[in-house]
């Protein structure tokens, strides 16, 4: 048989993964929001649009638990 075809006795047995938790990323958000009031000021629409987007993506990045939905 192949060396590569032979099935190898040490994965079967895996460690545990370490799972890390993380703190908000509030001074992005704020550099989201300083974009938005920005854009706000000089009535540009696309550059609101990116920097919801850019809020929307960060908040949802971070750990959340879904509940029910109504």
């Amino acid at each position: 048989m192949l060396p590569f075809l032979k099935k190898n006795q040490d994965s079967a047995s895996s460690e545990p993964v370490e799972s890390m938790d993380r703190e908000p990323d509030y001074d992005s958000l704020e550099a989201a929001c300083q974009d938005l009031f920005e854009a706000f000021k000089s009535n540009d629409l696309k550059a609101g649009a990116a920097a919801i987007r850019a809020a929307f993506e960060l908040c949802d990045a971070e750990p959340h638990h879904e509940g029910p939905h109504v």
